[in-house]
């Protein structure tokens, strides 16, 4: 029974890794709604029914997107306006020879933006350890992305994003006994590995996305901060003239990256996902808006000398969870889009700040890193 694959009690895993045999019909909303979540079910607590409902609110509001109307709330441009700004470099995933061709051009110009006396210590951090499989991710074209503008808070209109901050460096995909806090401080995390060779590596903004299990994983994207960022937010070496930020812009982002107030960060980090590819169910699952993650899951946040680790809690919500086991179950067929801005709240913040942005392309689980696999050995 369809229906029934996952009306499972929230504390014992579902089997959501067979998808196989799942058809649905791009008529078929009421059937994959009730597919991903069932409200009538047994087992949900009173606030676990209160948080279905806010996502089933929040999915529905954002069908008019998808169908080619975007709102001023819609993360990425949809529709014909896509089809205007799209190229055909952007969208080569349609094989693996194609997306090989198209992540070897993006690769070589992956630390555009890095200042010169760091990029040596950047490519040790990128290659040692060897990252996750390099065809599965790469930095996408920002320009499809939609931000607050600076008229926001009066007119409610978005504008095209700016390039980001941050440049994303390297992702990994671990394979965890149980949920892993502060990724960084395992022996055999990148990080680590830096602080064991002595590099210097400018500032770096850890987003570490905590699946559960079993099995468990730790998705984790690291985005190193350009020499801009670097010298106007970091080093003081640079006017924010220079960086076209503010100097309310600055203190929000030291506040964020450096600050105590995890509170703030809740408040300001911004996920804005983007199905580039994938099948309908999620498609359907998968809300296309903006979310400001920490007002929904728990949110950890682990301070370096010179790193912030953010980490996400997806088992923290019973609805971020089933949504992010469909998405696991469908991975090898789905591409996707992640970008990160600081939300801006008062004018004097906007337009907002992108921070980075990393795309997802047919990833394999089988192939993440086993973080525990020298521990078991012993």
């Amino acid at each position: 029974d369809k229906k029934k694959l996952f009306h499972t009690s929230p504390s014992v895993p579902s089997k959501m890794n067979n998808f196989e045999d799942l058809e649905l019909s791009n008529n078929s909303q009421y059937e994959s709604d009730n597919l991903i979540l069932n409200v009538s079910a047994s087992g949900y607590s009173q606030s676990q029914q209160n948080e279905i409902a806010w996502w089933q609110e929040t999915n529905n509001s954002s069908s008019s997107a998808e169908d080619g109307n975007p709102s001023s709330d819609e993360g990425f441009v949809t529709g014909e306006e896509e089809s205007i700004q799209s190229s055909s470099e952007e969208e080569n995933f349609e094989s693996d020879e194609n997306s090989r061709r198209h992540l070897g051009r993006k690769r070589r110009n992956r630390n555009r933006g890095i200042d010169s006396c760091d990029k040596e210590s950047v490519e040790r951090m990128q290659n040692f350890p060897e990252p996750y499989g390099k065809l599965f991710w790469l930095e996408p074209d920002v320009r499809k992305l939609r931000i607050r503008g600076k008229q926001y808070l009066e007119n409610s209109q978005k504008i095209q994003a700016t390039e980001p901050l941050f440049t994303l460096a390297a992702v990994d995909l671990y394979k965890t006994k149980g949920r892993f806090d502060h990724i960084a401080s395992h022996p055999k995390s990148r990080m680590a590995l830096v602080k064991e060779r002595g590099d210097v590596l400018p500032f770096v903004f850890m987003v570490h996305i905590q699946i559960p299990g079993p099995p468990f994983y730790s998705f984790v994207a690291y985005f190193v901060a350009k020499k801009e960022t670097s010298n106007a937010i970091f080093r003081d070496k640079l006017s924010v003239d220079d960086l076209k930020i503010t100097s309310e812009h600055k203190d929000l982002a030291l506040r964020f990256f450096k600050g105590e107030d995890d509170e703030l960060r809740n408040d300001r980090f911004k996920l804005v996902p983007r199905i580039v590819e994938g099948p309908f169910i999620v498609r359907r699952g998968v809300p296309s808006k903006p979310a400001l993650l920490g007002r929904k899951l728990t949110q950890r946040y682990f301070r370096g000398d010179n790193y912030l680790e953010l980490c996400v809690d997806v088992g923290s919500s019973i609805v971020a969870w089933k949504i992010t086991q469909m998405s696991v179950g469908y991975a090898k067929l789905l591409t996707c889009d992640l970008a990160i801005v600081l939300q801006g709240n008062r004018s004097e913040e906007l337009p907002e700040m992108v921070l980075g942005i990393v795309r997802c392309a047919k990833i394999d689980m089988g192939a993440a890193m086993d973080l525990h696999e020298d521990e078991d050995k012993d």
